[in-house]
């Protein structure tokens, strides 16, 4: 499992961003970031301090200005130590209904 605390960055210009795992993020302070699947589409998030955030692989997004504090955690060794026997990548979907 891979861990990386991040802390805001000075860097504003927008940047496509991709995920080579599944990361699952938990902001640390207040703070929001600016992001959007398309550079044209960025919107302001805001978050509070536990709010928690599933990013999937290899799915692009563009991010801009980013003042939270957050804890990131790569979960894809994990998530294959649970499905023993299965090979390739296995990763959880988005449930809209929660």
């Amino acid at each position: 499992m891979k861990v990386e605390f991040k802390v805001p960055e000075s860097d504003t210009e927008p940047r496509l961003w991709v995920q080579h795992e599944q990361v699952l993020a938990m902001v640390l302070r207040p703070g929001s970031i600016e992001w959007g699947l398309r550079r044209s589409e960025m919107q302001r998030v805001d978050y509070i301090a536990g709010d928690l955030e599933l990013f999937h692989p290899h799915e692009g997004e563009w991010v801009g200005i980013m003042n939270v504090q957050s804890l990131s955690l790569g979960i894809d060794a994990a998530l294959v130590a649970t499905h023993d026997g299965i090979s390739g990548e296995v990763e959880l979907r988005p449930n809209a209904s929660l």
